[in-house]
């Protein structure tokens, strides 16, 4: 499982364009900007109270947005699609593909997610064929991955996830903390970017090294950000 992970964990090197939206610091994140350009609609779940990667989204392609949280009170501007709905199966919860029905989108949606763990169950039992012909990526974080359940759970969303897209990059959130796995220091929380594969395109032969100075930045905005150092 040790091995499985490390590669599951090693971005591909692409050569499309990549940018930031949302702040330097914790909300923002680092996406092909092909995907931004030729998607229809954003959907981001887990809205909590930063909405700067959507409002950046917003100002730079002015395409619908639909944001679903379940534990937020406060207004959403009405530029913003809003319900007040989690991402899953549960009680407060709504499938994305439903979702994506509900509100008649069109094309290919880019998918957004920040939802503390929930994102295990959703992808554990979501149907990834049909999720795949409606979204051109992803960028998710993902958390707990120094508790060994998470972690198998992380494995195993993994291995539903690249039958259908890539891994394109990688960022650790330095809110959370670190440990040693494998006698390698991982994290807590990471950030990932998915692209499809149809979208891949030919790799680059210049090894990316992480992070990327002038795209990633350290989320509690001090001045060290956390080294991948597991990719060397």
């Amino acid at each position: 499982m040790e091995k499985e992970l490390w590669r599951l964990l090693t971005p591909k090197d692409i050569k499309h364009k990549k940018v930031r939206l949302g702040p330097n610091h914790d909300g923002g994140y680092v996406i092909p900007e092909i995907l931004l350009e030729r998607c229809s609609a954003l959907y981001t779940y887990g809205v909590g109270d930063n909405i700067g990667f959507e409002v950046d989204f917003l100002g730079k392609y002015s395409k619908p947005i639909w944001m679903y949280d379940h534990t937020i009170n406060w207004i959403v501007p009405p530029q913003f699609g809003y319900k007040k709905e989690g991402l899953g199966f549960g009680e407060n919860l709504g499938d994305y593909l439903d979702h994506y029905i509900e509100n008649n989108t069109q094309g290919e949606a880019f998918l957004k997610l920040d939802i503390e763990g929930g994102e295990y169950p959703f992808f554990l039992n979501c149907n990834m064929k049909r999720l795949k012909e409606i979204t051109n990526g992803i960028c998710m974080e993902v958390h707990f991955l120094d508790e060994p359940e998470r972690r198998q759970d992380f494995i195993n969303i993994m291995r539903k996830i690249i039958k259908y897209y890539d891994l394109i990059h990688i960022h650790a959130n330095n809110w959370g903390g670190s440990f040693i796995y494998d006698d390698r220091l991982l994290y807590q929380t990471l950030e990932l970017t998915f692209i499809r594969k149809d979208y891949t395109g030919e790799l680059s032969s210049i090894k990316t090294i992480y992070p990327i100075p002038g795209l990633d930045f350290p989320n509690n905005g001090g001045p060290t950000d956390y080294p991948i150092s597991f990719l060397d």
